[in-house]
């Protein structure tokens, strides 16, 4: 298979593994999706070859070397991720009614995010302003990281997350190996399988949306979504398009 027709961004080659499953799956659990495929050439050896392809680009035949990485970089950066929407609903629900004013000094411009490096800005302002607020010295702030402590950020939690974010913060120096060759070229391949299974699919795919024309079995394939209420006017599917 030419792979030099395969024009699409590293992202879209990237996103292919996850379609190309799914569109897989389908095929292989639905005969009436199963005959229409096969009616244009779609063989065993066929569905065979996704399967390899797939599982190429998954790594089950490429010995990549191991990333060089610090793995407590790794995990601040998970661990602040994962916790950074519960620690703001925490001080919300803790100070909104008893301490409204420093609830807003707090939380002023904070959301939760599924980025990590979202993550580390926003627990590493909550915690610097925390700092202010114990360094004013106020009745209120006190009274606010009082009940703060007794909820469970209290000075020891604090001073987890501050090293939290000083790790994810932190990027090793990585000095050039012998394996960084070998790491290129283990890329290399891994993009050319990734152009392999893309030309694949968007073959197969693409006959797929020729012959199929079943709404709910282009779905299963992964290759239409489901109409919305709003689309449809809150009416139920068309019953021919549903799948018995």
């Amino acid at each position: 298979m030419d792979t030099s027709t395969v024009t699409v961004t590293r992202r879209t080659l990237e996103d292919t593994p996850e379609r190309a499953l799914t569109f897989l799956r389908a095929v292989a659990r639905k005969a009436r999706i199963r005959q229409r495929l096969q009616s244009r050439g779609y063989t065993q050896d066929e569905h065979n070859v996704g399967w390899r392809l797939l599982g190429l680009v998954s790594g089950v035949d490429l010995k990549l070397p191991a990333p060089v990485e610090d793995q407590s970089v790794r995990h601040a950066l998970a661990e602040l991720n994962s916790l950074d929407e519960d620690t703001l609903s925490l001080v919300d629900l803790t100070l909104k009614h008893r301490q409204p004013a420093q609830a807003e000094s707090l939380l002023s411009g904070l959301s939760a995010t599924q980025d990590e490096a979202g993550a580390v800005v926003v627990i590493a302002t909550l915690l610097g302003r925390l700092h202010e607020l114990e360094a004013s010295g106020s009745e209120a702030g006190t009274k606010a990281l009082t009940l703060l402590s007794e909820r469970g950020l209290d000075a020891k939690e604090r001073t987890r997350l501050e090293s939290l974010v000083e790790d994810a913060r932190r990027a090793a120096p990585v000095e050039q190996s012998p394996d960084a060759q070998a790491a290129e070229e283990a890329d290399a391949r891994y993009v050319e399988n990734l152009k392999l299974l893309r030309a694949w699919y968007e073959e197969w795919s693409g006959i797929a949306r020729i012959v199929i024309k079943r709404r709910d079995h282009l779905i299963q394939l992964g290759l239409a979504t489901r109409r919305s209420p709003d689309a449809t006017g809150g009416a139920p599917d068309d019953p021919e398009e549903i799948d018995t």
